[in-house]
């Protein structure tokens, strides 16, 4: 079975998949940014890394799903991931926003009884 994906573009992948990794275990060892945070894209990089090295498994599944290229598949995927970090940092984001407006009203409370007690 031969693969879609060119060398050059396989190559460019697996250049930019290890370069993604690399930067975010360096920032993880700088403490610059939580392990919880860093694991959607350390798996990203790996499932990237696989289909690069095996293409034949894009290849395989795009002709079982009626893809044209296996490379559309490949960029299916990669959106279909970034979709669902989208998703996971909105909910983030709306939960971090609750908690602020939650200590934001037990903040103006305690100012408030501060002032009645004087």
């Amino acid at each position: 079975m031969r693969s879609g994906l060119s060398i050059v573009f396989r190559l460019l992948l697996l250049l930019v998949s290890l370069g993604t990794m690399a930067f975010f275990l360096h920032k993880i060892r700088k403490a610059k940014i939580q392990i919880h945070d860093v694991i959607f894209w350390i798996l990203f990089s790996c499932i990237l890394i696989v289909l690069i090295v095996f293409p034949d498994v894009l290849t395989f599944f795009s002709r079982l799903l009626g893809i044209e290229s296996p490379a559309n598949l490949l960029f299916l995927v990669i959106i279909f991931l970034l979709l669902i970090q989208q998703f996971a940092l909105t909910i983030r984001i709306s939960m971090l926003e609750d908690n602020l407006n939650q200590f934001g009203r037990q903040y103006a409370l305690e100012k408030i009884e501060e002032t009645d007690d004087n």
